[in-house]
């Protein structure tokens, strides 16, 4: 099997990059904030899915398309739900 060139290279126990944990990085300024990012990786993985399925079953990767559309409406519907949620010194 071949490995992709940047994979050869990578050195994750080594990388900088892991061990640095910035200010911002482990700050959340309130439950928005975090749904909206989840939510971002949410239907990042549910395209994922999708392109992946494509290689062996269009059916399936239209079945991931249609819940990637449905992720889109679920977060227009919950997002403002949770604007009211929050108080707003926390917006």
């Amino acid at each position: 099997r071949r490995v992709a060139p940047r994979l050869s290279v990578r050195q994750a126990a080594t990388d900088i990059g892991g061990k640095l944990y910035t200010e911002n990085e482990g700050k959340r300024n309130n439950l928005l904030d975090v749904f909206s990012a989840n939510m971002k990786r949410v239907q990042e993985a549910t395209r994922v899915l999708e392109e992946f399925a494509k290689l062996t079953s269009p059916k399936l990767g239209k079945i991931f398309k249609t819940i990637r559309f449905q992720i889109y409406e679920l977060e227009k519907k919950l997002y403002p739900m949770l604007v009211r949620q929050v108080k707003p010194l926390d917006r």
